[in-house]
């Protein structure tokens, strides 16, 4: 199975799914989402493309609970297998969205897996600038 989804044609329609779903779609779509994302590093890296990431920043930004602890989880699946983590980290702002999530979201589940990733992404960013 991952052999067909690792071509381009289905990194592209997976990505597409991922940005252009509507709300309740993209909610639903985000569990099986993060599924495929833990069982295939090769799919992580595939889909880790800028539209990915805004979508991600975007929905972190004003989206439920049980929602950004989804996009937290891919986040920090799929930064912990990219081979340039720093540069996604420091390109997209995803520290700093950690940190503001860690200090300032009204879920607390959101606040304490903001606060595990956050280490992970900080080494990251530390490591480009040396």
């Amino acid at each position: 199975m991952e052999d067909e989804l690792i071509k381009p044609e289905a990194l592209d329609a997976l990505l597409k799914c991922f940005v252009s779903a509507k709300a309740g779609s993209f909610e639903n779509l985000l569990d099986p989402f993060l599924k495929i994302c833990r069982i295939s590093t090769s799919i992580s890296i595939g889909i880790a493309k800028s539209m990915f990431f805004r979508r991600i920043v975007e929905k972190l930004g004003n989206s439920k609970a049980v929602v950004k602890l989804n996009l937290l989880r891919i986040l920090r699946t799929v930064c912990d297998v990219h081979p340039n983590r720093a540069t996604l980290v420091e390109r997209y702002g995803l520290y700093e969205l950690v940190v503001h999530l860690r200090k300032e979201d009204g879920a607390v589940l959101v606040r304490q897996l903001a606060r595990e990733i956050e280490p992970s992404l900080k080494p990251a960013l530390t490591k480009s600038h040396g």
